[in-house]
């Protein structure tokens, strides 16, 4: 009987995949077609607003992931609102983002990078939680997530379940 799954010893493939939604060259692009007999990728670029044709191993071994408000909001376990605020106020870096391929190009949701997660969590670093203290002082959130946290949690490196007050929660512990 054949497997379903992976090759003759049991194993899955170990092909990498690709998301639809991705970043490559620092431009955010979304897959069109994929030609694997002929190694070509054809993608749209968001920010040119044209169809490119790209390598699709070489896309494979150098595109970087796209991840969604929420995702992002989850992370750093803040509301949606409140990261969507700080880009309306103009306190971080509006991020690529996602459009309508036709005549109007809607917004339809920004597309965060890793650069562009890394630019938010010095901006909640920076930020001042609860009423103004009257030495003038700061102070910053103590559950927000360490630089290496952030990057584990963006390439999915060592996420492991620990305890707390007996409850498992998530926690990433990033390669060096």
């Amino acid at each position: 009987m054949a497997r379903s799954k992976g090759n003759k010893t049991g194993q899955a493939n170990k092909r990498p995949k690709l998301n639809p939604i991705f970043f490559l060259n620092g431009d955010l692009h979304k897959k069109l077609e994929v030609n694997r007999g002929r190694d070509l990728l054809r993608a749209w670029n968001y920010p040119k607003g044209e169809v490119r044709t790209y390598n699709y191993t070489d896309t494979l071994r150098f595109m970087e992931p796209a991840f969604t408000t929420p995702q992002v909001a989850a992370m750093f376990g803040r509301n949606r609102i409140t990261i969507e605020r700080a880009i309306w106020n103009g306190n971080i870096e509006v991020p690529q983002h996602q459009y309508t391929l036709t005549e109007d190009r809607r917004l339809i949701k920004y597309m965060w990078s890793e650069d562009d997660i890394l630019g938010l969590l010095d901006y909640f670093a920076s930020v001042h939680r609860g009423r103004p203290r009257q030495d003038g002082r700061q102070t910053a959130s103590a559950d927000l997530p360490t630089p290496r946290e952030v990057r584990a949690m963006i390439r999915h490196d060592g996420q492991t379940l620990g305890i707390n007050d007996g409850v498992f929660v998530p926690t990433w512990k990033a390669n060096k």
